[in-house]
Order: structure tokens, then sequence, then C-alpha cells
């Protein structure tokens, strides 16, 4: 059975670039009836900050990225962070000291970066291997000097050849690799241990990872080889190495980038289908070319074979552009169901009495919108109570006040018996009555904005009485009055 894992680091918040690896191992599982493993990676602790590990968990709920065995979902092989893995890294350990798999290390950066710069080579090359040479008088001594080694694991002397799913055959010269240290000096476990052994103990098949890690896999193939002479593996996964994400400047997309922090797309509104659309067309796209496809469709479609090597662009406005897209697929109970949290949020009624009014209003903000925090504006002068509702300050809407306020009057006359109060009657009378020019006072002054929704349909939604109470609010304003509190003594209806 194909078993993947995606193994985010809680140091930052969730980003795009993690979540595009999290996707692409997502769908691939389910693409092959395969399990989803999380694992969190947590080993550093000078870098490892709690609060972001239930971020991580969330950024995956959001987007729709059910884990199969992990954090509190348990599994087979719990615990999935690594922090409370260590005995099992130590017990590994022990098995490859005694079977010569590796090897303790004492030399310090500076001295390998002149020892190579003694011999005419690049300082920066790293680590020469000088340790592997070590006799045991020699470790003895560094011992009773206090130095604590490193455990390094031995490369073989041979090419290290990767059959990447994504890039080919990719071809590491022999002596090219130095050999991978697996420890710190404490004894604790690096990244370079800690990762390929709990792939091999959690039998993962299938490793699919951000390009940025592909220098380390020649390291990661000859510890899993190491892993199956003694016992511990039973089989080597397949690598695959994802395309960068890149941003505008084609460098690669760093958690540290506002424009890299997934949550805050799903903050402003943007739909998880919306996201999911986007991160999938960053190096693979479906058979049939379409532009707008849903979770399950990347899924029906899925092929390593179609994954691109090239680095793929985030483009922010793009999401927001798919955003649009996805929200015209929405159903009406859906679609009020994601803008709610952004009412509520905004401090205006949602649900009870308004949610009728809601319900009635939304096909109007649908198209109107590109993320779901556009709503409460467009909507908040049908929501707020008279008590609550702020007009505009200045109701003229760019026209003389004498102007304005002829066309108000003339509004409040056409509107005030007006019967049936229907959206096709309003626009007849109010065009009747008001040149198209003068509209615009009358919007302000229902709305509280020169832009809002269809101002017939917005007269219609909020009702005869609101109405004509605005629009007397406005020509008082306009005439140095106080305002009034209550609807225009003739009229009834809505």
């Amino acid at each position: 059975m194909t078993r993947v894992r995606y193994t985010p680091s809680p140091v930052g918040p969730p980003s795009v670039g993690l979540a595009h690896a999290a996707l692409f191992n997502w769908v691939f599982a389910r693409s092959r009836g395969g399990v989803f493993v999380l694992r969190l990676e947590d080993t550093d602790t000078t870098r490892v900050r709690p609060e972001y590990e239930q971020p991580q968990l969330e950024a995956l709920r959001w987007l729709n990225l059910p884990w199969d065995e992990g954090p509190e979902t348990g599994g087979p092989h719990a615990p999935y962070r690594q922090s409370g893995r260590g005995d099992l890294y130590a017990e590994i350990l022990r098995r490859l000291r005694e079977a010569g798999e590796v090897y303790p290390c004492f030399s310090t950066r500076q001295e390998a970066a002149a020892r190579r710069a003694a011999a005419g080579g690049d300082p920066r090359l790293g680590y020469d291997n000088y340790d592997r040479r070590l006799t045991h008088r020699q470790i003895q001594g560094f011992l009773a000097e206090g130095r604590r080694p490193v455990w390094r694991l031995r490369m073989p002397d041979r090419d290290a050849v990767v059959d990447d799913l994504v890039r080919g055959r990719i071809v590491f010269r022999a002596g090219s690799v130095p050999d991978p240290a697996l420890t710190r000096g404490s004894g604790a476990p690096l990244y370079a241990l800690a990762n390929p052994v709990d792939d091999a103990v959690m039998g993962i098949t299938h490793v699919l990872r951000g390009e940025s890690l592909l220098p380390a896999t020649p390291g990661h193939l000859a510890l899993h080889d190491a892993l199956h002479r003694i016992g511990v593996a039973a089989h080597v996964p397949r690598f695959g190495h994802l395309p960068s994400v890149v941003g505008a400047n084609r460098r690669r997309l760093g958690r540290s980038s506002p424009q890299a922090h997934l949550l805050r797309y799903r903050d402003e509104g943007c739909l998880p289908e919306a996201m999911v659309n986007h991160l999938a067309r960053l190096g693979w796209s479906p058979p049939d070319g379409r532009e707008v496809f849903t979770l399950a469709d990347m899924v029906a479609s899925f092929s390593l074979e179609r994954v691109s090597p090239a680095p793929a662009r985030f483009d922010a406005d793009r999401v927001r552009a798919l955003n649009a897209a996805h929200m015209r697929l929405l159903d009406p109970d859906r679609f009020l169901a994601a803008v709610r949290p952004h009412l509520e949020r905004a401090g205006l009624p949602a649900r009870g009495p308004a949610e009728h009014v809601l319900r009635a209003a939304l096909p109007l903000v649908r198209p109107r919108i590109t993320v779901l925090r556009d709503a409460p504006p467009l909507l908040a002068f049908l929501l707020l109570g008279e008590e609550e509702f702020r007009g505009a300050e200045d109701p003229r809407a760019g026209l003389p006040a004498d102007e304005a306020r002829a066309a108000l009057r003339r509004a409040a006359a056409a509107l005030r018996s007006l019967d049936p109060w229907d959206t096709e009657g309003i626009a007849r009378a109010m065009r009747g009555a008001v040149d198209r020019g003068r509209l615009g006072a009358v919007r302000v002054a229902v709305t509280g904005a020169s832009v809002s929704l269809p101002l017939y349909e917005s007269v219609h939604l909020l009702g005869r009485d609101r109405t004509l109470i605005r629009i007397g609010r406005a020509l008082a304003l306009l005439e140095g009055a106080q305002a009034t509190t209550g609807p225009p003594p003739a009229g009834g209806g809505r």
C-alpha cells in the first residue's frame, strides 16, 4: 500500500510552500488508495515554537486534507511528534554504531575549513571526512580533552543515483557528498537521522518533498540502505522532488514573506477550494487543461508524470480570481455559511431575522466580490438597524446641494405610494422621477456609500419605511436640520 507523509516543523506560521507539498502528498495518496501520515518534526528546540503547532493542523483542516495517521488521530506508529521518539533514535543510533555504519567526528567547522584551505581546496565545501580515519588513540585523546563528537554516516564510495519521480535520474558523483552528521554533540538527533528513521519505521513508500531537500537525498538514501542492513527498514522509499514555489521575483517564497502566510488568505475570505486550485496548478495541470477544478477532480486525474520540475510562481491575485470563480459554484446554503463568519466578525447580525434578508441579498453580493471579507461593507446598510446605521456625512454625491435635494424629494414622492413594492416597480418609479445622473444622491442616502449593491434591488430589500427614513435624514442633513427618527407620515407598505 502507498504510504506518504507530510512533515511540517512548527517554527513559523503555515506557508503556501508547505501547503503545496501537503496537497501533492495527500492527492497522490488518495489517487492510489493510500495512507497520508502527518508527522511533526519538532526536534530543533532552538527554533520550534509550540504556538505554531496547532496552526499547522488548522491549515490542513482548512484545506480539507485530513490525515489518516498523526497527532490527534493516532495510529500504529505513534507518537507522531519527533520530540516523543528520542528513545527510538537512540536505539537506532546504537545499532548503527555497532554495525560500523557511523563514526564519531570531533572536527569543528573551522578545522575542516582550514584543512581544505591548506590542501588548496575551497574551504566552503564543508566537512572533509577526516575523522573517518581516526585511530582509537586519537578518539580517546579528543574525549580526554572534553570534546563531544557528532556521529556521521559513512557514505558509500560510489556514485549516488536518485531516480527521482519528478526529475528523472540524478547522479551525485562519489566523493561529492560529505558524510552527513546524524547527531549533535549532545547526542540529540538531527533531521538527517530522525527523518529517514521515521520514514523507515513507519513504512513510508514515497517521499514527495520540496526541491530544496534534493541535496540531502544521497545521504538519506545511504542511511536507508544502512537501516536495511541492520534490519530496521523493509524497503527504500521512492523520492520525488516537487517544484519550488517562488514569488513574483522568481525567488523561492520563504516563510518570512507576508505573501507566503497561508492562513492570511483564509482570514481575508478565500475559500479552501480556490487555494487548492491554485496550489495544484503550481507544477501540475489536469489532462483536460481546465483552469477551475476541485480537489476531487485533482484526485481523479492526478499523476506524477504530469508534474513539472520547473519553479512555479505563486500569485495571490490569481488565488483571489479563482476564489471568485469558486464562490459562483457554491450553492446558496454553502455561500451563506461561508459569508456568515465574516459578517459576525464585522459585528453584523447574520442569524435569526437577518438571515431572510441575507438570503435575498447574497445573489447580488456574489458577483461583486472576490473574497468573502468584501461582503460586510456591501451588506451593512441592510443588516444594521436604523439606530446603528450611519449615513454618509455628505449626501450630495458630488451634486450641487439644490440638485441633490430635488433628487431626494422626487425619489421620496415616487416611492411613498408605490404599489406593489417590487424591484421592477421601484425601477420604473425612480427612473420616471429622477434623472439617471442624479440617482447617486439616492444611493448615498439609502446605502451610505457611493458604491453599493444595485440601487433598485437595495431599495426593495431595505423596504419602504426604512428607505424613506434614510432619504428624510439625508434631506434634513442637506437642509441643516436634525435628522428625523420616524418614517415619513404617508406610505405604509413595507
